[in-house]
């Protein structure tokens, strides 16, 4: 009887990943092992069709093997095309007659030699089936993921972008058409005037691609300058005032009368003041000198309508007669100022230090160690993968924006890449993993983790909620795997992955503040604090400093990325609108920031919890995942009410919006 009329034992489904160059046209085998650790033939998967085309799914069917069982094994390997490559994301055997289903996730470029994936390809080092072929792939990864140190004094970086890495077509293929629409908006908006005509004048470049900025009509006043402390592209700077700094010349009787009839010393002692010091920029000159960079120290009050009000700002961090302090009962015009040069301040310490280093450059670090040091069937490189996706890629294409001569924040930024090296190199020094880049220990450190001292925090307060689910999805999934000390102690590879990350460059990546035991994981609560930053940086972290910057940074106004001219000196002097348009960027170099904003503000890749590949399908992980994917549903819920309530929206960290990584 011919196979036409049979009925297939298995059915062998394989997934062909959504890389560039992911197909073949090489002929395919597998042999499948059932749990007896029996083989079957060898099976040439073939069908009538083009077969392991990029992202697609394919169906062979297996006859004469009934009654082999559960398959547990299986090898797969193609014959040797020269050029000819072929990445898999997985493959699955369904047993017909038992109507049962097997996983094997892959994650690989499949060459000629055999690859042995066991069922749900998740074990620990010291557990492995096949421990000979499973160093031979560390090695060849440690080969493709070398690092270097680029830049003395901050954290090295991968040296070559490796295949796996490399944007999918139609990632890039969006990124480029969108990139395009918004070049055609900012070129039609831009043709009706080359000059500033008014301040209404600024906000008529948008249009098109180029959409209205949410909450731009809140730009200019006060309560929304507080709230941008707590929902801007840089909500991690304002802390609890416990004390005026004696290089600040704000005094009771300055602001007295903006503190609900508190005196400073009351406002401080009820946690009402809070305060952003930008001293990190204290010293630091442009090469232009049409254009400064001040270094600012900004004093914030929280009122009894929870409003948390600008009532003082001091522009440099050293006292004297041309450094006065600004305060909202200045003239207008001469407050809008201080409160832009305020914020271009603020804006190169969130491109510089917020967003490129502490989420880019850092993660791509724990990217590079994961796949040199973790198997690609280590359970934690299964749970971590998914939140590196394309960030070597991005993180290589994105640096170059910065920090190369000429380049776009080059010429749109206040002191260009000058500036943005030595804002780089004393924000390493001071950066910690347990602090700044722990969220609770973050908010903890600067006094603000409460609501009773601050009720009203969107950051926090959306971030928090989806941190304290990846710690639980990432604890049931870290537990499962090491439910004895011994697992984990005997896991050399996480050993090794952690101990490379702690290490001082160039031997390592020298991330400081990591919390274990000297340079080893001695409990999984460290193990657990680890993943769940990392995770956590890789989506929440970045979303929250990188969606919204279209929003703030698209209006020179609400948050100017560079600004001409020289800060005011005086705060008795009363400038008019003319004169803050003669600060204000041209309406070229605006539209490119608006460009560049929009750009970057782009979402590429799938929601928090939803995975484009299958990294994992063991007993332990799914439900997990499914729990964790029922809890971000929930906390949809509760940020779309909290939105409803806010006189600002903060759409940014919505877990539909969320990506699982640093892909743009």
């Amino acid at each position: 009887m011919g196979n036409a009329l049979k009925k297939a034992d298995y059915i062998v489904r394989v997934k062909t990943g959504n890389l560039v160059g992911a197909g073949t046209d090489a002929d395919v085998h597998i042999i499948l092992y059932n749990e007896s650790g029996q083989a079957s033939k060898s099976i040439e998967l073939d069908s009538s069709g083009n077969d392991f085309e990029r992202n697609h799914v394919d169906s062979f069917s297996v006859y004469n093997l009934p009654d082999f069982g559960g398959i547990a094994t299986i090898e797969l390997w193609r014959d040797s095309w020269l050029g000819d490559q072929w990445y898999v994301d997985y493959v699955e055997i369904e047993d017909v007659a038992q109507k049962k289903f097997y996983p094997f996730p892959i994650q690989r470029w499949i060459t000629r030699r055999h690859l042995k994936i066991d069922k749900y390809d998740s074990s620990l080092p010291q557990f492995a089936r096949h421990p000979e072929q499973r160093r031979l792939e560390l090695d060849r990864e440690l080969h493709k993921y070398q690092f270097v140190v680029v830049n003395e004094g901050l954290p090295p970086s991968a040296a070559a972008i490796p295949r796996s890495e490399q944007f999918s077509l139609p990632y890039k293929l969006t990124l480029l058409a969108f990139n395009l629409k918004s070049k055609l908006s900012a070129f039609l908006n831009g043709l009706v005037s080359s000059d500033w005509k008014d301040l209404e004048d600024v906000h008529n470049i948008f249009g098109g691609n180029l959409h209205r900025p949410l909450n731009l009509e809140f730009w200019n006043q006060d309560w929304f300058f507080g709230a941008q402390r707590l929902m801007g592209c840089n909500p991690n700077q304002i802390r609890l005032c416990t004390g005026i700094p004696d290089n600040f010349g704000v005094t009771n009787d300055m602001i007295g009368h903006l503190l609900d009839n508190m005196s400073l010393d009351e406002a401080i002692s009820n946690k009402r003041l809070f305060i952003v010091d930008h001293k990190i920029l204290d010293g630091i000159t442009t090469q232009d000198p049409e254009s400064v960079l001040c270094a600012p120290i900004g004093l914030f009050f929280m009122n009894k309508e929870d409003e948390l009000m600008p009532v003082a700002i001091q522009l440099f961090q050293q006292k004297s007669d041309d450094n006065p302090v600004f305060l909202p009962t200045n003239a207008p015009y001469t407050w809008m100022l201080a409160k832009m040069y305020f914020n271009n301040a603020d804006a190169c310490i969130h491109e510089c230090a917020t967003h490129l280093l502490f989420t880019h450059v850092v993660m791509e670090c724990f990217c590079v160690a994961s796949h040199r040091r973790l198997s690609a069937s280590h359970p934690i490189f299964r749970l971590l993968e998914p939140h590196f996706q394309f960030m070597i890629t991005i993180t290589h294409l994105a640096t170059p924006v910065l920090l190369d001569p000429g380049s776009a924040l080059d010429n749109m930024m206040t002191g260009g890449r000058d500036v943005a090296f030595k804002i780089l190199l004393r924000s390493w020094k001071e950066w910690r993993f347990d602090v700044n880049g722990t969220l609770p220990k973050d908010m903890e450190a600067r006094g603000v983790e409460n609501q009773e001292v601050i009720f009203n925090y969107p950051y926090r307060d959306d971030a928090m909620l989806t941190y304290t689910a990846i710690k639980a999805y990432v604890t049931t999934i870290v537990q499962g795997h090491y439910d004895e000390p011994e697992k984990l102690t005997n896991d050399w590879e996480i050993q090794d992955w952690i101990k490379e990350l702690v290490t001082p460059a160039p031997l390592g990546f020298g991330i400081k503040g990591i919390p274990i035991t000297g340079d080893q994981f001695t409990n999984t609560n460290e193990v657990i604090e680890v993943i769940t930053t990392t995770i956590f940086i890789c989506s929440v972290g970045h979303a929250a400093v990188n969606f919204n910057q279209y929003d703030e940074y698209a209006s020179p106004l609400r948050y100017p990325l560079f600004l001409r001219g020289q800060p005011p000196k005086s705060a008795q002097i009363e400038l008019t609108e003319a004169d803050i348009l003669q600060h204000l960027p041209s309406k070229d170099l605006a539209l490119e920031a608006a460009v560049l904003s929009k750009t970057l503000s782009s979402h590429g890749t799938t929601s928090l919890g939803d995975f484009s590949e299958l990294f994992q399908a063991d007993p332990i992980s799914i439900p997990a995942l499914q729990e964790f994917r029922k809890t971000l549903k929930e906390i949809g819920k509760v940020i779309d009410t909290k939105n409803g309530e806010r006189k600002a929206e903060y759409p940014y960290l919505h877990p539909s919006g969320l990506p699982n990584a640093i892909s743009i």
